[in-house]
């Protein structure tokens, strides 16, 4: 019983009051020196663990980051064996958290990212990554090629916020 009422939070043992902070508090507390990710940022991390599953990344955040799955099977044998434990990689954050509390990672956005600061192509690196429709990355192509990507960007958002929104509106019905 004293047990449950320290754990609870009113006085412990000695009669002192506990402080009941939640998890989220703690970890968002300046104290921590944790920095949250949060969906669309990029970061730098270096590569934990490499595994034929997942990558894991610390990125400084409360657990790794994970690189798995169809991000994962799209590198190619050059891309993975050029990745080593130790290394240092730039990566976009999909997800701050999935189910199993991972932060989920992309390298090929991030190669995207690299290619049009660099001012090469985007259509490319979407492409390889496998990641994205073929067809909306051969727009983007085709916006490239045409000097009026933003135009292009702007009309596949449109149409697919159509798409969804039908596909929401027969999915109700």
């Amino acid at each position: 019983m004293e047990q449950n009422e320290t754990l609870s939070g009113t006085n412990n043992a000695q009669g002192d009051q506990t402080n009941n902070q939640s998890m989220e508090a703690l970890l968002a507390s300046d104290s921590l020196n944790i920095d949250l990710p949060t969906a669309g940022e990029m970061r730098k991390g270096m590569i934990a663990s490499i595994s034929q599953n997942q990558i894991l990344i610390s990125i400084g955040a409360k657990s790794e980051g994970v690189v798995a799955g169809k991000e994962l099977e799209q590198l190619t044998e050059e891309e993975r064996a050029g990745l080593s434990v130790g290394q240092e990689v730039n990566v976009f954050v999909i997800s701050p958290e999935d189910n199993n509390g991972n932060v989920v990672l992309s390298l090929a956005i991030e190669s995207a990212s690299e290619n049009i600061s660099a001012g090469k192509s985007l259509a490319k690196p979407l492409g390889a990554s496998k990641i994205f429709p073929q067809e909306i990355v051969e727009m983007i192509s085709v916006g490239e090629e045409a000097n009026n990507l933003e135009e292009v960007l702007v009309d596949i958002a449109d149409n697919l916020e159509r798409r969804t929104n039908r596909e929401l509106d027969m999915a109700v019905r």
